[in-house]
């Protein structure tokens, strides 16, 4: 851990930048990677200090700390952001590489948050896969026997062993790129942000895998995801097996539910989702890059894809009350009906008072930006013009934007969210430190087509015909208000 503290307007705002790029160089990170994290911080530090802060002196603090595999970065302070200069230079350093990750938090005299990371190690297993390894054929016969296989947990001197699962299964093209960097994913699981449930043969080869994962010590629900079975095998009901080791592993974590996202291109992955008990709950339009394909896999054209949003509840998930906008309440409680979730819902709007928080986390490499609501302020408004535009000028191709329905003022902001251009996208259960969120998204100029979805359900087919008509209502609802103007 690394702790600079500044105070004062002429404390010197390179300094934090200057450790930064020493700490980079001792972990690895190469020296043209550790520069541009240095201007990163640099731009980070003078923009804190640049705030306004009253009649105190400016008093910025910088830590810097490595865990999952990356070098993350948090600069705060107490000023009052300059709303429409705040997010431009950061966001335009992460569309040309400076980091790989930004996520800045507004709260004004509450606190400001900018984060940043990149990761530490760039050793690529795909360097060196097919040499060693062959994609296996569609024609490939499966094993007759099935004896000798062991499910057990996952240990992490053996990521370099999923790599080649992987490999062998999707070659270059599995759409969690992270599988291909040994050293990442050995990371999560020594910090037990990974559990993994593994089938290996009597000689040691992996030949199944799929993986629980939070997103901090702290997470009440977890991905549950990454299930790779080798094509030889997938006649022996070994992602039943894992998914019982995982779903034990779940309970003996207290967590209160399981979500995954199912890719949209086939309908395989949603159908065993649904054989383990999870439901839809939404889509996410356009949150994979054109340029991820699927071996084996035909896609219609060279749009971005989406996902399935599939949520497992636990029997220890609670009961809650959820205050949903008026125009999403009978889709919520189709929602919860389906997932048998315990909810009392109810339309009535409170207005917010006093000032709000949200984040604002841009990710580079799907080109996609996640809006979360901390805290529902009658400042709503101004704190998401602050960043929209700028998301908007970096041609950031999908914004979700996720508003915690546990809150009373839900009901009241939601109704107005459709004035920026969001549209349905999905419940998203327990993903909220004290409930649910719903998940709104807006698509920046990207064409996508839903009629090429391929949905496992008739009920994942009526959700997309949700987030459509929401759409074209939303679309409709912005030209009469531009014709209004």
């Amino acid at each position: 851990m690394l702790s600079i503290e500044l105070t004062g307007e002429s404390a010197p705002a390179s300094v934090p930048g200057g450790a930064i790029f020493e700490l980079a160089s001792s972990l690895g990170i190469g020296s043209q990677r550790a520069r541009r994290l240095r201007v990163m911080v640099d731009e980070l530090v003078i923009l804190a200090q640049s705030r306004e802060h009253g009649d105190d002196p400016a008093h910025v603090r910088v830590r810097a700390w490595s865990d999952s595999g990356h070098l993350r970065v948090e600069v705060t302070d107490q000023g009052i952001p300059v709303f429409k200069d705040d997010a431009k230079v950061p966001h335009e350093l992460v569309r040309l590489g400076f980091a790989e990750f930004i996520e800045l938090e507004s709260g004004g005299r509450d606190g400001n948050i900018s984060r940043c990371s990149v990761v530490i190690s760039e050793a690529d297993a795909r360097e060196k896969l097919s040499a060693n390894e062959a994609i296996i054929s569609k024609d490939e016969p499966e094993v007759d026997n099935g004896d000798g296989l062991a499910v057990r947990a996952m240990r992490s001197d053996e990521c370099g062993d999923l790599a080649r699962l992987v490999y062998r299964c999707y070659g270059y093209n599995y759409p969690a790129e992270d599988v291909y960097f040994p050293d990442r994913m050995a990371a999560l699981i020594d910090e037990g942000l990974m559990h993994s449930a593994v089938v290996a043969t009597r000689e040691g080869e992996l030949v199944g895998h799929a993986s629980l994962t939070l997103a901090s010590q702290e997470a009440r629900i977890a991905e549950a995801g990454k299930l790779v079975v080798d094509p030889r095998y997938r006649s022996h009901g070994l992602a039943k097996k894992m998914a019982d080791l995982r779903l034990k592993r779940a309970t003996e974590l207290k967590l209160l539910g399981l979500w995954t996202e199912c890719v949209s291109n086939h309908p395989y992955s949603q159908h065993n989702q649904r054989k383990l008990g999870a439901r839809e709950t939404g889509i996410f339009l356009g949150i994979i890059p054109d340029t991820v394909t699927m071996t084996g896999i035909q896609t219609e054209d060279a749009v971005r894809g989406s996902l399935v949003a599939m949520f497992l509840a636990l029997p220890s998930t609670p009961s809650r009350k959820l205050f949903i906008p008026s125009a999403y309440l009978d889709h919520i409680r189709e929602i919860v009906d389906h997932l048998e979730l315990a909810r009392e819902l109810s339309s009535d709007e409170r207005a917010p008072t006093g000032p709000g928080r949200l984040s604002v986390s841009v990710s580079r490499s799907s080109n996609t930006a996640v809006i979360t609501i901390d805290r529902l302020g009658e400042d709503l408004n101004e704190l998401l013009e602050s960043h929209m535009q700028d998301l908007k000028n970096m041609h950031v191709a999908a914004i979700y934007l996720d508003l915690p329905v546990s809150l009373p003022e839900a009901a009241h902001v939601g109704n107005h969210l459709s004035g920026f251009g969001f549209f349905f996208s999905a419940l998203l259960p327990e993903s909220a430190p004290d409930g649910d969120m719903l998940r709104l998204q807006l698509l920046n100029h990207e064409r996508i087509q839903p009629e090429h979805l391929k949905l496992d359900s008739d009920w994942g087919s009526q959700l997309l015909k949700m987030c459509v008509d929401d759409r074209e209502r939303v679309n409709l609802r912005i030209r009469e208000l531009r014709l209004s103007e």
